[in-house]
């Protein structure tokens, strides 16, 4: 995206840092994630290309630059508490520190493997706060995780729930908040499509509202 805000910031640098924390540790982290993004995409003679996307210089760059910038966590022992899941991509631990949160480890495991794969992360990321912004991410840094692997490491609310939602409360969810069932199973609003939305990743939290666990959102922008 080229179109600049007064500040003469992109969209897309507009979006990210609305999860990249505080003022001077989000321009860290974004420094960050650029550096990793150039690098991945840089062909050998050193131009952008668009068929020049590589993981290894993601990930080998996220990390480097990460310690650089100040932004690499060593010891990761004070943000893992309890393990309570695990995914794909995300190992999660109850925070020790601030237990009404949890702490992520998203080690990337697909979407570091392409140019669409890692900005289709990032985009949901922003479009989870954007959709529930009671259940918003915020990036901490980056560290690996136990198994060694370089993992960007993410904050959100824990959710205390009485039970799983129903088929029938999360159809009604999305036609309460205006989206239409397309092909596919998705839902869409005309912005973004939303699938695993299935009930063991919906929960009826305690206040009475769907708290949907990392429903995977797709911006028009990928579709």
């Amino acid at each position: 995206m080229k179109e600049t805000n007064n500040d003469g910031r992109t969209e897309k640098e507009t979006r990210l840092r609305t999860i990249l924390g505080g003022t001077g540790k989000a321009q860290a982290i974004f420094e960050t994630i650029e550096a990793a993004y150039t690098a991945a995409s840089e062909s050998p003679e050193g131009t952008p290309g668009s068929n020049s996307w590589s993981r290894e210089k993601l990930i080998v760059t996220l990390e480097n630059a990460a310690k650089e910038n100040g932004v690499w966590i060593e010891d990761t022992s004070g943000l893992r508490s309890e393990e309570v899941g695990e995914g794909g991509e995300n190992k999660v631990y109850q925070n020790p520190s601030e237990p009404s949160t949890v702490i992520k480890f998203n080690r990337m495991t697909y979407s570091a493997d392409s140019e669409a794969g890692i900005d289709a992360l990032f985009d949901g990321l922003i479009a989870q706060g954007e959709l529930f912004p009671a259940l918003e991410y915020e990036v901490l840094g980056f560290a690996h995780d136990v198994y060694g692997n370089v993992a960007i490491i993410l904050r959100q609310q824990y959710v205390t729930a009485e039970r799983y939602a129903t088929e029938e409360e999360i159809d009604n969810w999305f036609h309460n908040n205006k989206f239409t069932k397309e092909r596919f199973g998705f839902w869409s609003n005309g912005k973004y499509k939303i699938h695993d939305y299935k009930p063991a990743n919906v929960m009826m939290a305690n206040n009475g509202i769907l708290a949907f666990i990392d429903p995977i959102i797709v911006s028009r922008a990928h579709q």
